[in-house]
């Protein structure tokens, strides 16, 4: 699958058309050309154009995608402050790369926990007893001796299990 990144590009109008020019000076394909080749969007406020890119392997070095390169020499032949805003968030923790500015900038980068299936999820209640999926049977029984003797571990380690506890823990075992 390989590593993958988001990424946002924000383009003044005026660096937009520079891009085109520069893209066809260097004859670069228009299959091999972002400017050409991506959705766009434009901020109504300020006119500069967004490309954005979610889960795209965006290698800009050898090995890498020709369109990507040529775009990323493109970017190198703009002013930093005022032209263009990169902005590329890759998968592993820190990898954030922000390149360039223009007024009125409106790509941010937020940092949060996603939880992958929260519909997957109830609320735990440590009064209940569960059947946990990757604890020891072993383990199971301590946890439930102590939950209904409320002795702790060194008082009942060496009882007898009874019934009942082997009821609660797995009532569709015998033992």
């Amino acid at each position: 699958m390989g590593y993958t990144s988001e990424v946002a590009i924000v383009l003044t109008q005026q660096s937009y058309h520079k891009g085109l020019i520069w893209m066809k000076e260097n004859n670069i394909p228009d299959e091999e050309n972002l400017l050409l080749e991506t959705e766009k969007q434009m901020f109504k406020s300020t006119g500069n154009i967004l490309m954005k890119f979610d889960h795209v392997k965006w290698y800009d070095f050898h090995g890498g995608f020709p369109e990507i390169k040529n775009f990323m020499r493109f970017l190198d032949t703009l002013d930093d402050e005022g032209e263009y805003s990169f902005t590329r968030v890759g998968e592993e923790y820190g990898d954030i790369v922000n390149d360039g500015w223009v007024d009125d900038n409106e790509v941010y980068v937020n940092t949060y926990i996603d939880i992958v299936d929260e519909k997957d999820l109830v609320k735990f209640d440590d009064n209940k007893m569960y059947v946990f999926v990757n604890v020891s049977a072993k383990d199971m029984l301590r946890y439930a001796m102590i939950m209904l003797e409320d002795k702790p571990y060194y008082e009942w380690r060496d009882k007898k299990i009874s019934n009942e506890i082997k009821e609660i823990i797995m009532p569709r075992y015998r033992w």
